[in-house]
Order: structure tokens, then C-alpha cells, then sequence
């Protein structure tokens, strides 16, 4: 009785899943690869380039969930000197965060609005003198939870979003003597592979 109860039971998820498969309009595996630049928070100039892979799947026709993996190479206190020589605090960092995106409709032209939490690190500082020396510093806080909100949208399979990351990780450069905010705006273009339409 008990195998004839998990059998039917298998049959009837294995039907009900064929049925909502063929009910999409949409694949529901792909893979976000994107890249971009960012404005990095702080005073002075402060510009930064990305790239990020995202893995999703749509848990419902418009609602999708992922995990995003984005590394993160960011200019801080960027000035430039009389003699031609400049100066700059150079971050390395990257981020692991959970992610959802809802889509508008289900139409080739699909925006989008997402969210994400996760876990932001600062790999590496590195200040860039005068002197044309480099030198290293630790960050006191170099791993720190953060969140992400973003809007954008996609044609066929093509991406295009807007992108803001929360940091709560603020530190000072021995060197440079200024304040280096982990948060960032971001623009970023790119591709999904996967995810097109049955």
C-alpha cells in the first residue's frame, strides 16, 4: 500500500510539473553574466568595474532566484598633482548574495525589480603614491553583511539593469588619510545564457 501511495504520489508531481513547464512562456534555468561600472560612495572621485555571474531559476513564470557572485575593482580618492603624477586607494573585493527578481510580464521587452542579501568582502586595499610605490593595507572589517536593490530589463537575452549595494563597512587609508565606504551605484550590460522562450 505504502509503494502505491508514493508511486501515485510521484506520478501526480511528475504530471503537475509537465503541466506547469508547459504552461511557460519561459525556460526556467539560465545564468546572468554581466559587467559594468560603478560609483563607489565616499567624497573625491571614487569609480569602479565590475563583473558578475548569476546563476537563477524561475520559481514562478515572473519570479526568479539566484545566487550572484560579482568581484569588484574600485578606484577611491583618485587626484592628480602638478608634476602629472596622481594618487588613488585601490580596492579588491567581492560578493556572495541571494537573490530575487520580479518581472513586470512576461512580454520580449520584461523589466524587472530585484532585491539581494549577502555577504560583501574587501579582499585587498592597495594605496598607489606619488613616489610611484604601492602599499598594502588591511581592512579592519573586511567581510561585512550587506543588501542590493536593483531595477533594469531585458530583451530576448540581452540585460541591462541599475544597481545599488548597501555596505555597512567604512575604514581609513594610513595613507591617504580619507575615508574608503565599501557601498556602490552600478550600470551594468550583459547576457543570459539559458532562460529563452520554449
Amino acid at each position: 500500500m505504502k509503494k502505491t501511495i508514493l508511486s501515485l504520489c510521484a506520478a501526480f508531481i511528475a504530471v503537475s510539473s509537465f503541466a506547469q513547464d508547459a504552461d511557460r512562456i519561459y525556460k526556467p534555468f539560465k545564468v546572468d553574466v554581466t559587467t559594468g561600472v560603478s560609483i563607489l560612495q565616499g567624497s573625491g572621485t571614487n569609480i569602479g568595474f565590475l563583473f558578475a555571474v548569476e546563476p537563477k531559476y524561475a520559481v514562478l513564470e515572473q519570479l526568479s532566484v539566484g545566487i550572484r557572485w560579482e568581484g569588484l575593482m574600485g578606484l577611491h580618492n583618485i587626484s592628480s598633482n602638478a608634476d602629472n603624477s596622481s594618487e588613488s586607494d585601490v580596492t579588491f573585493g567581492s560578493s556572495y548574495i541571494a537573490t530575487a527578481d520580479y518581472y513586470l510580464n512576461n512580454n520580449t521587452f520584461r523589466p524587472y525589480v530585484g532585491v539581494g542579501l549577502g555577504m560583501y568582502k574587501t579582499s585587498k586595499v592597495t594605496y598607489k603614491g606619488t613616489d610611484d610605490n604601492t602599499y598594502d593595507f588591511n581592512v579592519p572589517k573586511p567581510t561585512t553583511v550587506g543588501g542590493m536593490v536593483r531595477a533594469g530589463f531585458e530583451v530576448t537575452h540581452f540585460r541591462m539593469g541599475l544597481e545599488y549595494n548597501y555596505v555597512n563597512n567604512t575604514f581609513t587609508s594610513p595613507y591617504s588619510n580619507k575615508d574608503i565606504k565599501s557601498g556602490y551605484f552600478s550600470i551594468k550590460v550583459g547576457v543570459h545564457i539559458g532562460g529563452g522562450k520554449y
